[in-house]
């Protein structure tokens, strides 16, 4: 079932903002990333950023009546963060915990709140109302949001950015999901 789209004109507009970041800003930095820093780097930061999460998505599993599920992240985070070297090594998934990335937009729906009309959010992309909104009460889970020092809270942002964009800027960008993208 497609999402009702009553900003499809506004929607347009950033859509193709969003395309000319991606080529001038996003693609070379992330093009960049991966030619300087060696591949185990690169798991290791990205490894390091999703197991700080776990704790978030812990959370959510336990709100959407996932108790056990919620139990064995909040695990993972304990494992990876003690014998995996802060989370730089991802043992648990050996060990039988795999990774679950729950936010609060997945509880909303769990508890049948619907999407609301489908958005496309300047530098981040497709969403819907409700992941809009979810995303706020995230970051009251992102432990980045914990640190007080501007500097080091600074320094994270592209750091995560950066380590994730190998992921996100793939041969097709992430906002290129738009449903529309055939006929645009």
């Amino acid at each position: 079932m497609a999402q009702p789209d009553p900003l499809e004109p506004v929607n347009r507009k950033i859509f193709s903002f969003n395309e000319g970041v991606d080529q001038v800003v996003l693609q070379p930095a992330a093009k960049a990333y991966k030619t300087v820093v060696p591949d185990v780097a690169q798991t290791g930061v990205n490894n390091f950023f999703s197991n700080w999460q776990n704790p978030w998505s812990s959370v959510n599993l336990m709100l959407q009546g996932r108790v056990g599920e919620g139990m064995t992240t909040l695990a993972r985070f304990g494992t990876n963060t003690t014998v995996g070297a802060l989370g730089f090594v991802d043992v648990a998934s050996g060990w039988g915990m795999p990774q679950r990335k729950e936010d609060f937009g997945l509880t909303l729906d769990t508890w049948g709140v619907g999407t609301g009309p489908y958005l496309v959010m300047p530098l981040f992309g497709p969403s819907n109302a409700r992941d809009v909104f979810a995303s706020q009460v995230d970051g009251l889970g992102n432990p980045k949001n914990q640190i007080s020092s501007v500097s080091v809270k600074n320094s994270l942002t592209p750091s995560r950015w950066s380590a994730s964009a190998p992921t996100i800027w793939g041969p097709a960008n992430w906002w290129t999901r738009w449903p529309w993208t055939s006929i645009c």
